[in-house]
């Protein structure tokens, strides 16, 4: 079947409408991600030290450990 030229741009311009939309959407949906994102970071001060407070007290202790490992070694020895 042979289209017309009249069809053919019909045809273009509603597939040109349909990008259009689904970039509009796209565009939404990154501004909306953005903004969260910002929110996300005005929050994000607060939980960090608490984070990074567990972390040390962590690695704290392992080196605590490590410490004892040592010391019982150079008991035996």
């Amino acid at each position: 079947m042979v289209k017309e030229k009249s069809q053919i741009e019909e045809e273009r311009k509603l597939m040109d409408q349909q990008k259009d939309q689904q970039m509009l959407a796209a565009k939404t949906r990154k501004q909306r991600m953005q903004m969260q994102d910002r929110e996300r970071a005005a929050i994000a001060p607060l939980v960090v030290p608490a984070k990074n407070y567990g972390e040390n007290t962590l690695l704290a202790k392992a080196q605590e450990q490590m410490d004892e490992d040592y010391d019982d070694v150079k008991h035996f020895n």
